[in-house]
């Protein structure tokens, strides 16, 4: 798969992307973080940057560098990687459902800007009854797909395909996978 697939598929992805989105800093466990939680169609970080005031200087953007949560100390000490007002950059880790945020102590941070993929809105089709979550049973309605009709069908290929490999139909899977490669 070249760069143009690659290329292609973040095209189809584009609408899901939130950008900019504001998030509170909090504080917990004597960390600074960012709860996704907070937002319900939450699914990739993409990557994000907060604001911070130093003195009489306001509201500067500080990006965010995702690093790996057992490399965080490593890069605090490396003075290339190391959270910095100066340069306008700090680090960043992810756990289960937080970013947690890593400064040095000669700022403080106001915001957290977040560019994010959501999830795309559940498909349904009226005519029958649905179980949400909650236990709770509704009449279905019909929700249309939000994905560009190319992609809709390269999707299914890959769900019979998943399928088909579930249920050991070789015949399938060989069917699906040569579908999938002529759509790249």
């Amino acid at each position: 798969m070249g760069f143009e697939s690659f290329r292609k598929r973040f095209d189809d992805l584009d609408f899901l992307i939130q950008k900019e989105v504001e998030m509170n800093i909090t504080k917990s466990n004597n960390n600074l973080v960012v709860s996704t939680t907070l937002l319900p169609d939450y699914m990739f970080y993409i990557n994000s940057y907060c604001t911070a005031d130093k003195g009489d200087c306001k509201n500067r953007k500080i990006y965010n560098i995702l690093v790996p949560n057992n490399d965080v100390q490593n890069y605090m000490k490396d003075s290339n990687y190391k959270p910095s007002f100066d340069w306008q950059e700090q680090l960043l880790t992810m756990s289960t459902d937080n970013l947690v945020l890593h400064k040095a102590d000669d700022y403080t941070l106001n915001k957290l800007y977040l560019d994010y993929l959501r999830l795309p809105r559940e498909v349904d089709i009226i005519g029958y009854k649905k179980r949400l979550a909650n236990s709770q049973v509704v009449n279905s309605k019909t929700i249309d797909c939000e994905f560009p009709p190319h992609l809709e069908d390269e999707l299914l290929d890959i769900i019979v395909e998943q399928l088909a490999m579930t249920i050991t139909d070789n015949a399938q899977v060989q069917y699906s996978q040569s579908r999938q490669q002529r759509n790249e």
